[in-house]
């Protein structure tokens, strides 16, 4: 049989995986046949070791190291603890075969036999052997401190695995803090926070009795001797021992400041204590080296994470913004990521560094990028935001694909809440369009489109003008065109319905410009539209591009994609009618367009506070069972609350055909059956006409239910669904709330509970105030998923809580909808 240097020779010596592979199998056959041999055992366990770690299944000889635990000699006994500890873990079912060995290591007289039973308990013990040797292991936090350091670490595994023995271990806690032995300590303090964890985990379990007395009152009457403890370190003189770059125990010191943060939160006697050595610490530690970083690092988040002074928040601010200089990545990371936490206690201390924070947007990790971008978003207010909007479209020109599309989104938002002007708002808007176009979410080149045709004409002409000269700009380099699909609709549609308002657009240009962009194969479907409706615009306004027009709308009548093909003969076919219909149709200007809120986030929204429950609403309300079970499945009685239909935008008085396709990546057109007729055109164009141009059918209309109307409050709820034709099973509720009382309702809660064919996301409300006697609404969006589309209807049951004044009590009503088939 082979020894343990010369199986690892031949290991390393194998030239291929397969020669690997039987020298393995031929050393696990001779383990197997000398594993009755006790002289070979501890030989074999060696090898088998070295055989886990190389990733091969040594599961035939855990018994064999379970035997050597038992061993007198204490070198074959060390080595089958190590391979108990290597080859084992806590759910190996011949574990609890160990604890009869672990109880007689554990009450052995030589404390380095105790000190392996120890080590081993604390890295694989499993919940029965925690608590069956616990008296065990209290009893041997009294030894010396080379088994004491040692018996804290498996005091906190048994924490860990069995929460209520938190309260047997905490009257050791003041004998092991007399240690001066600091490796004691250091486990001491870890034993003290997992003791703190133990107790948040008991009282956030209902089912279980919680301590009478929170552990945390009983460990903070430690806290002048823990202060002690850190003062000592920051004052000390070198010593070899502990000693790193400088710094006295860098880890003790660390995990006393995780133990002051535990102590200090919401305990602000705890932390005026603590102040002044904060304080010293953040003053005194020199950064520069990874051992102070750390120390200031935990320093900075123990500053944060009690109830400290104004003082000393800004300094803790001062000393992140120091490690957003630093070379280290890792410094800047972590830095940003504090920060963003500190913006909920002191905003205007990290204000204070915003030009070091826009730097790190330069940053060549993609990770400190996105780090800074979040910071920066919640930074944005009505003061900086020209600043911050400049360096965000600075950003988004060199940003990668997947940076530009997290942005876009979150810039509409900014952009719609915080815009000083029109003007500005505009600007921004067409400046964002033109450096992340392909990323540029769909509403907000709608809501572009909308506010153009809010504005006046001087700067409808501006916009024309900057937005066509980009245009061409853009046709010089053809390989970027689908790579701008927002922007081009946006220039297309605006130059198709403003050209004559500047006096630059060159209608042969613009003719050529649009030609190029509808022939290349790389253009998507919905732009295409965009250019053949501008063209039919057009066509009317200037007479000169009227052939030019018909023979494109000619050649797409046969084009493969149903809906140009549909569109175009329908255009074709309308600039062939009287000159009376083309004006009123096809010339006539496009009125206002009504600018609504942002259907996808409450316009009042954040982007920082965007966050989604995908958990089922918890509280007081009735159980949803029956609603599942009965009465969805019956048929409707009694009087149902009646559907308004609520048009997402007023059509003009002509039917402009512009707007034939503002959702058309929403519709799916059915293919017919039969050719485009040729003729009966009078009869196909006989509704255009001022008082029939509102008539035509809208997709996916928006339907408004009200679904509570008591005591001046009324809840409406708003349905649409965001893609009928792809998800129909998808719908998005906006609730409507509104109080016509005189005087505000506050501390406003809205819960919702579903049947469990429906799922939902639920996002904030914008307020948790609804004021009173005004036309003004707190909303909230609700996306819901009927995975039953079809065979049952949408049907909430909701639960309302608020205050009438500040000081009364809740008032809290349930109810349930109607059966909602949308």
């Amino acid at each position: 049989m082979t020894k343990l240097r010369d199986f690892i020779h031949q290991i390393r010596d194998a030239k291929t995986y397969q020669e690997e592979r039987e020298i393995i199998a031929k050393e696990a056959a001779e383990i197997r046949d000398t594993s009755s041999n006790p002289k070979k055992r501890a030989q074999n366990i060696a090898k088998l070791m070295y055989m886990h770690m190389l990733g091969y299944n040594t599961k035939f000889a855990q018994m064999d190291s379970i035997q050597l635990i038992s061993s007198e000699h204490y070198a074959e006994k060390r080595l089958g603890y190590l391979a108990l500890m290597i080859l084992l873990d806590e759910t190996q079912e011949v574990l609890p075969l160990i604890e009869h060995s672990l109880k007689k290591d554990l009450d052995d007289k030589n404390q380095f036999v105790q000190s392996l039973a120890l080590t081993a308990i604390a890295n694989i013990a499993s919940h029965e052997i925690c608590r069956d040797l616990c008296p065990e292991v209290q009893k041997l936090l009294g030894h010396s401190p080379y088994v004491r350091k040692k018996a804290a670490l498996c005091a906190v595994r048994s924490i860990q695995k069995c929460p209520d023995l938190a309260e047997l271990f905490l009257d050791d806690i003041q004998s092991l803090l007399k240690e001066h032995n600091h490796a004691v300590l250091l486990t001491t303090v870890t034993l003290m926070l997992e003791i703190l964890n133990a107790d948040t985990v008991l009282r956030s379990a209902s089912h279980d009795d919680p301590p009478q007395v929170p552990f945390k009152k009983t460990l903070i009457k430690y806290l002048p001797q823990l202060l002690n403890i850190f003062k000592g370190l920051l004052m000390s003189s070198f010593t070899k021992e502990h000693d790193i770059h400088g710094i006295a125990d860098p880890f003790l010191q660390i995990k006393l400041l995780q133990l002051f943060r535990a102590l200090g939160h919401g305990d602000l006697t705890a932390s005026e204590a603590m102040n002044d050595l904060l304080a010293q610490a953040a003053t005194n530690t020199e950064s520069g080296k990874t051992a102070a970083n750390a120390i200031l690092y935990e320093c900075v988040n123990t500053i944060m994470g009690i109830e400290s002074e104004k003082g000393l928040r800004v300094l803790g601010v001062y000393q992140l913004s120091e490690f957003l200089t630093a070379r280290d990545n890792n410094l800047r990371y972590v830095s940003l990521n504090t920060l963003k936490k500190v913006l909920a206690k002191d905003q205007q201390s990290v204000l204070r560094h915003l030009s070091t924070i826009i730097e790190c947007l330069k940053d060549h990790d993609i990770s400190i990028r996105k780090r800074a971008v979040d910071l920066l978003l919640q930074l944005v207010s009505r003061k900086n935001i020209k600043l911050l909007m400049q360096e965000f479209i600075e950003y988004l020109q060199r940003a990668t694909d997947e940076e530009k599309q997290d942005l876009t989104s979150n810039l509409s938002l900014i952009i719609e809440e915080y815009a000083p002007s029109i003007d500005w708002k505009v600007d921004t808007y067409m400046r964002v369009l033109l450096s992340a176009s392909h990323y540029v979410p769909l509403h907000m080149a709608n809501k572009f489109i909308a506010l153009l045709t809010h504005c006046n004409d001087e700067m409808q002409r501006d916009v024309t003008t900057k937005l066509y000269t980009a245009l061409l700009e853009l046709c010089s380099t053809p390989h970027l065109l689908s790579k701008r699909s927002k922007f081009l609709q946006v220039a297309v549609w605006t130059v198709g319905e403003f050209s004559l308002k500047s006096a630059q657009v060159d209608p042969s240009q613009l003719l050529k410009v649009l030609r190029q962009i509808l022939d290349r194969s790389d253009t998507d479907v919905r732009t295409k539209a965009y250019v053949i409706t501008a063209l039919t615009k057009l066509s009317e306004r200037i007479p000169p591009l009227a052939a030019d027009t018909q023979q494109i709308l000619h050649a797409l009548k046969s084009n493969p994609e149903l809906e140009l093909q549909l569109r175009s003969c329908e255009y074709s076919a309308l600039l062939n009618v009287g000159a009376d219909v083309r004006r009123k149709v096809v010339a006539v200007p496009h009125p206002p367009i009504e600018i609504q809120e942002d259907a996808h986030l409450p316009f009042s929204e954040k982007p920082h506070s965007r966050k989604t429950s995908t958990a089922a609403m918890e509280g007081s309300l009735i159980e949803f069972d029956d609603i599942g079970k009965e009465s969805v499945d019956e048929e409707d009685s009694g009087t149902t609350a009646t559907a308004q239909q609520h048009g997402s935008a007023q059509s003009s008085s002509s039917g402009d055909i512009l707007m034939f396709f503002d959702d058309l990546e929403n519709n799916k057109v059915e293919p017919h059956n039969s050719a485009v007729p040729s003729t009966g055109l009078d009869d196909f164009f006989s509704d255009v006409s001022p008082q029939n141009a509102n008539n035509h059918p809208q997709s996916s209309p928006n339907r408004i239910f009200t679904i509570y109307e008591k005591e001046h409050l009324v809840i409406e709820l708003e349905l649409f669904k965001p893609d009928e034709v792809y998800s129909p099973e998808k719908t998005t509720a906006i609730v409507h709330f509104s109080n016509s009382n005189l005087f505000p309702l506050t501390s406003f809660t809205f819960q919702v509970k579903l049947p469990k064919y429906l799922t939902m996301k639920l996002y904030k409300a914008t307020s948790d105030r609804i004021p009173g006697a005004s036309n003004r609404k707190v909303q909230q969006k609700i996306e819901l998923t009927n995975m039953k589309h079809g065979e049952k209807p949408l049907v909430l049951k909701y639960q309302i809580k608020y205050k009438q004044n500040e000081d009364g009590e809740f008032v809290v009503q349930q109810g349930t909808t109607q059966k909602l088939d949308f």
